[in-house]
């Protein structure tokens, strides 16, 4: 995803935002349903609160607090703010390590206490076309309104080896606590992980997810060039996010 289409996926990703705005609590999208789907290219549903077990599964690991007040080296978009744009400095967010140590970190723009959007550009190592798309939104203007949360990256150690899994062999898709089950074995190209939230990466983004309880969550996965929304996910932005990309939404 590189060229056009990349700015065409920018562009919508800011777009959609709108639609987003001034919605009720009441019409969060922080409880829609299973995270993530099969081969999705854009995944617009939030990770649920995990749970603390399943029934007929192993334990789910304990998920650390992210403190959000931790900040690496801020990032400033350089020149005069447009008027449509709040805060368009951001800030960036240590939230935890990878399996081999890299660190996993989001990037904080926009109206602070506004209608939350994360997005994340990649889970599966060897599908890292959703990185440039972090890129450019981490210097196009917010809309007014918008607090933006950029994941450049929640698996490291697989976008380092070129690998569709994380150091432990573990597809991070799979390994979110929404009715997880054992999938496969290590270094299957499914494999679920020895539990819900067992890896370290999936229990950064959890922690992420609930304290900051966004309205709507972009994943990027490639390459089927489709639209596949979670249980849940608002109609309104779904044909808004299709029409603005032209990809089609998998029903």
């Amino acid at each position: 995803m590189s060229g056009p289409r990349t700015c065409c996926v920018v562009a919508a990703a800011l777009a959609v935002t709108v639609v987003a705005c001034g919605r009720e609590d009441s019409d969060r999208q922080d409880a829609a349903g299973p995270v993530g789907s099969i081969e999705p290219t854009i995944v617009t549903a939030a990770i649920p609160a995990p749970t603390t077990s399943l029934p007929g599964t192993a334990e789910a690991t304990a998920v650390p607090t992210v403190d959000l007040s931790t900040t690496v080296a801020p990032t400033t978009t350089h020149g005069p703010a447009p008027p449509t744009t709040a805060m368009t400095s951001g800030t960036e967010v240590d939230l935890g390590r990878s399996v081999e140590d890299r660190p996993i970190t989001a990037i904080r723009r926009g109206t602070p206490g506004g209608t939350t959007v994360l997005v994340i550009g990649v889970i599966h190592g060897d599908e890292d076309a959703g990185a440039a798309i972090i890129d450019a939104l981490r210097e196009l203007p917010v809309p007014e309104g918008i607090e933006l949360w950029l994941v450049p990256s929640m698996n490291p150690d697989g976008q380092a080896a070129g690998t569709r899994q994380n150091a432990h062999g573990v597809d991070l898709n799979r390994n979110f606590p929404t009715n997880w089950g054992p999938v496969g074995q290590p270094g299957d190209w499914q494999y679920a992980g020895a539990g819900p939230a067992s890896e370290p990466e999936t229990r950064a983004m959890v922690s992420l997810s609930e304290q900051v309880r966004p309205d709507l969550t972009l994943w990027y996965h490639q390459d089927l060039f489709r639209i596949n929304p979670s249980t849940g996910v608002d109609g309104e932005i779904r044909r808004r996010y299709a029409d603005l990309t032209g990809l089609p939404i998998l029903e």
